[in-house]
């Protein structure tokens, strides 16, 4: 909304970016003030800045700080990216979720592209989604802690299926030429802001479901495919002037897709210990391998059953020769 009402006040977009751009940098003091994450440090081996960030949080949260003993941290083991596509439960998730980044952010963008005539005021359509997107931000923010079930894979299935009529409904007011009608633009603005919610869901799951030492790679790698999902949805602009209803069968497609793939794979991470992601995994792991290279040391092979068989028989010979030395 803030966007919005900036790029109408200032009513060109060299000014515009001036003034988004100048917004945007107030966040700096926050995030110079704001510590380092104890659970990053704690997993890089320092433990006294963890400890002094962590007092510095609970000051922040007015809140007592009870400092941690270095006896009950946990000894961490380190993952490195080849653990990750070798672990079957972190390759899974980290596979899911290169999909759910890449699919949400073609999709979200392809309504985003094609939103401008999506009311007859293009400030006042894109004003509603703003404002749609931060009453329901604001609204699960606040509901969410207090309800067990509100998990992350609730939110986006369910954020899916809403973006899925709405994408419906957009189809049927284009295929009945009814395109002006508030009904139509009703239904456009909550296909943008529940695909928007999905982008949050995609966030948090991978914050929650990678392991501390490759988040930022997997992050990264995550942002690729999604820069790589929103240059291929705006390739689709011309279709919007040859016909325009493909661009939400488009969508369809890709969030029936993206559904069926979340809803099968994807774990709830709720709640989840940061600290611990891919510990268990990486234990199980090199446990059968330390075991596999057990059994495999403690089994003879061929050419060692050979070889004592070849000693056993010249010692035999040796000693039948010294006999008959002494006779």
């Amino acid at each position: 909304m803030m966007q919005v009402g900036v790029s109408w006040l200032a009513g060109e977009w060299r000014l515009a970016s001036y003034l988004c751009a100048t917004l945007s940098a107030t966040v700096l003091p926050m995030i110079w003030y704001l510590p380092e994450s104890p659970v990053f440090l704690e997993q890089k081996k320092k433990f006294e800045r963890a400890e002094r960030s962590r007092e510095k949080i609970a000051a922040i949260c007015q809140l007592e700080y009870e400092p941690k003993p270095r006896e009950e941290m946990a000894d961490l083991k380190k993952i490195t990216p080849m653990m990750l596509l070798r672990s079957p439960v972190l390759r899974s998730n980290f596979l899911v979720l290169c999909w759910m980044w890449f699919y949400v952010g073609m999709s979200v963008y392809i309504t985003d592209l094609n939103s401008g005539d999506m009311a007859k005021n293009f400030y006042v359509g894109q004003f509603l989604c703003g404002f749609v997107l931060t009453i329901s931000k604001i609204t699960i923010g606040i509901i969410e802690p207090k309800i067990p079930w509100l998990g992350r894979r609730f939110i986006f299935i369910a954020s899916q299926l809403i973006a899925l009529c709405a994408y419906v409904t957009i189809l049927t007011a284009l295929w009945s030429k009814n395109k002006e009608s508030w009904w139509y633009t009703v239904s456009y603005i909550f296909a943008y802001a529940a695909q928007s919610l999905c982008l949050e869901t995609c966030y948090l799951s991978l914050a929650e479901l990678m392991p501390t030492d490759v988040r930022s790679i997997a992050g990264a790698l995550m942002n690729i495919l999604m820069k790589i999902g929103t240059i291929l949805a705006s390739t689709t602009k011309p279709i919007k002037f040859w016909y325009e209803p493909m661009l939400f069968m488009i969508n369809t497609v890709l969030c029936t897709a993206g559904l069926l793939v979340v809803w099968k794979y994807l774990p709830e991470s709720k709640n989840m210990n940061m600290q611990l992601v891919g510990q268990d995994e990486i234990s199980e792991s090199n446990d059968e391998e330390s075991s596999t290279k057990k059994t495999s040391s403690e089994i003879p092979s061929d050419d060692s059953n050979s070889q004592m068989t070849s000693v056993q028989e010249s010692s035999e010979k040796l000693e039948a020769t010294t006999e008959k030395s002494e006779k």
